[in-house]
C-alpha cells in the first residue's frame, strides 16, 4: 500500500488537492459542513470547524441572517434575536434543530416557535410551570389548563405580512420601534388582565378574583363569580 500522505514518498506527487485551483467548489470542504472552504472564508466562518459559533448546529444547517443584524446565523449565538440562545432552542439534537410548531422553520430562526401568537421574545426562556419546557415552546406556560393562545387573547390572529409575528406585536404593523431587530415592537407586551405585571399566560390568577385559573378553567363562565370571561 502506498502512503500518499508521506511527503518523502514520490507517490505523494499523485495527490490531488480538491481546493486547487478553486476552493469554492463543493469538493473543497475541509470540515464537512456542506460549505466550501472558500465560501466560509468569504463569510467569516471557520473552514476547519463544522460549527463555527459552537452552538451545536453545523454551519451548513443554519444559513442566512434571520434577524438581519449583519451576523450570519452560523456565527450568531441567537439567530432570531429573541433572547433565547440557539443552543437552547436547537433542542436535544442540534444537528437537526427542533421545529416545535412544524412550520418548516427551526425554532432557532422562528419568531414564534410554538405558534401561539405570542413572540418568543416576549414569552422568553423561563420555564414558569417547571415542566422542562421553556415558555416560548410551551402551549400552556403556567399549566393552568388554559392554552396560552386563549389567555393572551389571540384566538383570532392576523399576520398581514406572513413573517410569523402577529400584527399586534409586529413592528411592521404597529409602526413602532424595533431596536433589537427581532421583528417585535419594543413597546409590545403580553396581555395582563389584572395589571399586576404578570402576563396572563404565567399568572396563576389572571383576573385576580381569588379563584385560581386552574379552577376557573373547569367552571362555566356564568359560575366563575367575577362576571367576566
Amino acid at each position: 500500500t502506498v502512503d500518499l500522505t508521506d511527503p518523502t514518498n514520490v507517490a505523494d506527487d499523485l495527490f490531488i488537492d480538491p481546493c486547487v485551483p478553486d476552493n469554492t467548489v463543493p469538493a473543497c470542504d475541509s470540515d464537512g459542513d456542506g460549505i466550501p472552504d472558500g465560501v466560509e472564508e468569504a463569510n467569516g466562518t471557520n473552514p476547519n470547524r463544522a460549527d463555527s459559533d459552537r452552538d451545536g448546529i453545523p454551519d451548513g444547517v443554519e444559513p442566512g441572517d434571520s434577524d438581519g443584524d449583519g451576523l450570519p446565523d452560523n456565527l450568531d449565538p441567537d439567530s432570531d434575536n429573541d433572547g433565547i440562545p440557539d443552543i437552547v432552542e436547537a433542542g436535544a439534537n442540534p444537528t437537526m434543530p427542533a421545529d416545535t410548531d412544524g412550520d418548516g422553520t427551526p425554532d432557532t430562526q422562528d419568531p414564534d416557535s410554538d405558534n401561539d401568537g405570542i413572540p418568543d421574545a416576549i414569552e422568553g426562556g423561563a420555564d414558569s410551570d417547571g415542566d422542562g419546557l421553556i415558555d416560548a415552546l410551551d402551549p400552556d406556560s403556567d399549566n393552568d389548563g388554559v392554552p396560552d393562545v386563549v389567555e393572551a387573547g389571540l384566538a383570532f390572529r392576523t399576520d398581514s405580512d406572513n413573517d410569523g409575528v402577529d400584527d399586534r406585536f409586529d413592528v411592521d404593523a404597529t409602526g413602532g420601534t424595533d431596536s433589537d431587530l427581532d421583528g417585535v415592537d419594543d413597546s409590545a407586551s403580553a396581555r395582563d388582565t389584572d395589571g399586576d405585571g404578570q402576563p396572563n399566560t404565567i399568572d396563576p390568577d389572571a383576573d385576580n378574583d381569588g379563584i385560581p385559573d386552574t379552577v376557573e378553567a373547569n367552571l362555566d363562565v356564568s359560575q366563575d363569580g367575577d362576571g367576566d370571561q
